[in-house]
């Protein structure tokens, strides 16, 4: 595995860590009851989220009306708790455009 290929897969866990822990915050019940719809409309896993970011984002909307910019923040944060994406980075940026910055600067450094 090149070290390109070890930080995307260290992003892409962090990512799916960072939605685990934001929908938490909505509850066990809620977070259980958002993954199934997800997999049910929109046929995505939480293990697919990396490669569907745009799809899990509007399918979350779809889900949870104005509440998932909420949930993008929260997952932003774990993003930026678990040293994946710079503050600054990520500052005053949705979800879609902070994970398209990180993938941007992995294909740069390879």
């Amino acid at each position: 595995m090149e070290l390109g290929d070890e930080a995307k897969d260290n992003f892409d866990r962090a990512l799916v860590d960072s939605v685990s822990a934001a929908l938490d915050a909505l509850g066990p019940t809620v977070k259980e009851s958002i993954f199934l719809l997800l997999q049910r409309r929109n046929s995505i896993s939480p293990d697919q989220i990396p490669k569907l970011v745009g799809e899990f984002v509007k399918a979350l909307q779809d889900v949870l009306g104005p509440t998932s910019r909420v949930v993008e923040k929260l997952i932003i944060a774990g993003l930026i708790a678990r040293k994946q994406v710079p503050a600054n980075i990520a500052q005053g940026r949705n979800l879609l455009e902070v994970v398209g910055s990180v993938r941007l600067s992995q294909v740069s450094q390879t």
